[in-house]
């Protein structure tokens, strides 16, 4: 793939993370760095730089692939219920934390309502 259609792919997923506002939750740094290599003339063939660019464009589908954020929030609910059951005696609670199907239910059905 040459540099001129690698600089577009990245500007695309800029475009796109922008849109749904995952662009906004990175760092600093981490936006400068790509929006540089995207803008300026730079010859994308150094491994250090498309591993850094690799690396952002990995964070940003994370945070933008609704599924993916709905699971961890699901993730951090269950987590948070776990600990309570566990703190009122039950301790086969402990087991929630790494229930993927719980997660998700939680994710879908109480973080999408609006609760809490």
């Amino acid at each position: 793939m040459n540099t001129a259609k690698l600089r577009d792919f990245f500007r695309r997923e800029m475009y796109s993370a922008k849109r749904d506002g995952s662009w906004f939750r990175l760092g600093r740094v981490e936006r400068g760095v790509y929006s540089l290599a995207v803008r300026l003339d730079v010859k994308l063939e150094s491994a250090v730089l498309l591993r850094a660019l690799v690396g952002v464009l990995k964070k940003l589908k994370e945070m933008g692939d609704r599924a993916y954020s709905v699971l961890m929030e699901g993730m951090r609910l269950a987590w948070a219920f776990s600990e309570a059951a566990v703190s009122w005696g039950n301790q086969a609670a402990k087991a929630w934390r790494s229930d993927p199907n719980y997660a998700s239910f939680l994710g879908r059905f109480l973080v999408r309502r609006g609760w809490p």
